[in-house]
């Protein structure tokens, strides 16, 4: 039997003057030891900001896991869309959220088909996106049949996602469920990203950068257009 796995997804945004720096962190763990002691994952929140890194480690290496921070720079301001053959119109910081998380969700499973197991079963869980109907079934569709056609034919990896789930906030001050705690653990890992972009070394964190303008042409976009 195929070992099962979850990847929690979240993103933060952070906006200058001239760009926008989408980040998006990408937690993976063993499905049975989250759901044994996610609640244990509630600390990394209550801890002091300068700790919360080395514990997030310690969840990863427990979880016999991965967390991946990937982050793109651009330059697109509100207003812009884009569109590609199968997608008429979607705006431009929708696509590039949607090629990041991808990308995220791509080296975590490398990273995972070469050091734990080339066979698995995996659950994505995000927070939720406000994305058009056309959009998200292509970007749930990549998720599902592209990551995992790369990775067989690339890789010789079989990894297939079985579920793909937006992640709704908890109410009021009820727990989270352990989907929320998984999002929250990756909120948490994007809010250091400013510390593994200038180079920080933490054990189970990769922190990459994901080109955009590079994978804008690689994911088929035919052209931009402003919003009038």
């Amino acid at each position: 039997m195929k070992p099962e796995f979850y990847i929690f997804i979240d993103e933060q945004p952070k906006q200058t003057k001239h760009r926008r720096r989408t980040i998006v962190s990408a937690i993976v763990t063993e499905q049975d030891g989250w759901i044994n002691h996610f609640k244990e994952a509630a600390v990394v929140g209550q801890i002091r900001a300068s700790k919360q890194l080395r514990l997030i480690s310690k969840l990863l290496i427990q979880g016999n896991g991965i967390g991946v921070v990937m982050y793109a720079d651009t330059e697109f301001y509100d207003g812009v869309t884009h569109y590609t053959d199968d997608i008429p119109e979607m705006a431009a910081n929708d696509n590039v959220w949607s090629i990041v998380v991808v990308c995220a969700i791509a080296r975590a499973l490398r990273w995972l088909g070469d050091n734990v197991t080339k066979s698995a079963l995996i659950d994505v869980c995000h927070d939720p996106r406000d994305l058009t109907g056309q959009h998200r079934t292509a970007f749930e569709d990549y998720i599902r049949r592209g990551i995992a056609m790369l990775a067989k034919e690339k890789k010789g990896y079989d990894f297939t996602i079985k579920q793909i789930d937006r992640i709704p906030k908890r109410k009021g001050n009820s727990p989270p469920d352990k989907f929320q705690q998984g999002v929250i653990v990756a909120d948490l890992l994007c809010s250091h990203a400013k510390r593994l972009i200038s180079g920080e070394n933490i054990s189970r964190i990769i922190c990459e950068n994901a080109r955009i303008d590079d994978l804008l042409l690689l994911f088929g976009l035919m052209g931009k257009k402003s919003a009038t």
